[in-house]
């Protein structure tokens, strides 16, 4: 049975069912009982599903005081995560729980999360900073890059805090074009692991297999240029 007022949906009911408890989440509930109050709270019958993330994260949260990231990874792995399961998240559990939204397209995605937070929401750009020219000005509180090259990172964040432009696109270049060489998650390790030997943090570059990807010696030699520039720019 379904209660409505003028504009809202205001109760859900489910009178009967025969589903079993558990059998479709894998905890001590099942859909019949989740299902009517996020209706309600979604204030529709399309509730976003993502393969159990939202309830993975509300578990966590519930049975723990500590804050949590959301990072929808979903531009190289994995399904996107709908802004409205995100801020309906953040709806409930305010400033615990922050963001990295990767979904493409990064920028409108970005924008929508925090127009449906009401700008409240602490979000982080993602990408490897290949992104950070777009989302810097869309509000982000930060960028939480892979440790491969976080000194040209803190260089362009900072020429962004000052609004030197010029200087945020100069570091910017390399940066986005070294990203696009990691099209999966292979070759994102693979650049990773090259530029950290490169700096004498990691001893090698050994990815065990199965691998979809292997850098070959001109995708190599052309990280390795952007890698000389990037130095030369920070310096």
């Amino acid at each position: 049975s379904v209660t409505v007022s003028e504009n809202r949906i205001e109760s859900v009911k489910v009178t009967q069912h025969k589903e079993y408890r558990g059998i479709a989440w894998g905890l001590n509930t099942t859909p019949m009982e989740r299902y009517p109050k996020l209706i309600v709270e979604y204030q529709t019958l399309n509730i976003p599903t993502v393969d159990g993330a939202d309830l993975t994260c509300a578990a966590i949260l519930d049975a723990t005081g500590l804050p949590l990231i959301v990072q929808d990874a979903s531009g190289y792995l994995g399904n996107p995560i709908p802004v409205a399961a995100q801020a309906a998240l953040f709806e409930r559990y305010g400033d615990r729980v922050l963001f990295k939204p990767e979904a493409p397209p990064r920028g409108a995605n970005l924008s929508a999360l925090r127009d449906a937070t009401g700008g409240r929401a602490a979000i982080f750009e993602g990408t490897g900073g290949s992104t950070l020219m777009d989302s810097y000005p869309r509000g982000i509180r930060g960028t939480m890059p892979g440790a491969d090259v976080p000194w040209a990172l803190v260089a362009l964040w900072e020429a962004l805090e000052t609004g030197d432009m010029r200087r945020a696109a100069e570091i910017h270049a390399p940066v986005g074009a070294m990203v696009s060489l990691m099209h999966n998650l292979d070759a994102f390790l693979a650049v990773f692991k090259l530029l950290l030997r490169e700096q004498g943090i990691f001893k090698n570059t050994i990815i065990r297999p199965p691998l979809a990807t292997r850098l070959d010696p001109e995708t190599i030699r052309e990280v390795m240029r952007l890698y000389a520039d990037l130095r030369q720019i920070c310096q």
